[in-house]
């Protein structure tokens, strides 16, 4: 049989591929370097953002709690649990919102070091920051599309019930 098989597989020729010497790690070309060091001070803007309104919304929920036992303490139960059950809440949504901030900021960290560098686990650092702080949203979106339905759901619900009554 002849090499001319025109249903096998194509083959490519890495005769002329490289790799680093023994104890090196490819370098990263100037281009990269630049495009992601223009973009690492808006990174770093963006996580103290993050930070910041996460450190916000915690102070937040800790005054209404506090703000909830005084409530309760003083007889005003019904006033008391509510501001009980937002402090929770904020309290949690805190810990939601710091998150992705800190895998911007790890993220921020090996473009730092990246330009310092310019080794390739470095930017492969930086990637899986990047990937981390990206997935971390992809799930926080989707949980909030889910409980916007349920609560249009409840909603729904309780005025069909309020309707009735």
């Amino acid at each position: 049989m002849d090499g001319n098989n025109a249903f096998a597989a194509p083959e490519a020729d890495f005769s002329a591929v490289r790799e680093p010497p023994a104890g090196r790690s490819a370098q990263v070309t100037s281009p990269i370097v630049e495009s992601l060091n223009g973009t690492r001070t808006w990174v770093r803007v963006m996580a103290f953002f993050g930070f910041f309104g996460g450190g916000m919304t915690l102070l937040g929920g800790v005054f209404m709690l506090g703000l909830g036992v005084f409530l309760m303490a003083t007889g005003s139960t019904a006033e008391g649990g509510i501001n009980l059950a937002v402090g929770a809440l904020y309290t949690v949504m805190s810990f939601v919102y710091l998150l992705p901030s800190i895998f911007l900021w790890r993220y921020a960290g090996s473009m730092d070091s990246l330009v310092q560098s310019r080794d390739v686990r470095e930017l492969e650092a930086a990637m899986e920051h990047q990937r981390k702080f990206w997935k971390s949203i992809g799930i926080l979106m989707l949980g909030s599309i889910v409980l916007s339905i349920l609560m249009v759901v409840v909603i729904g619900v309780l005025a069909g019930i309020g309707a009735l009554q």
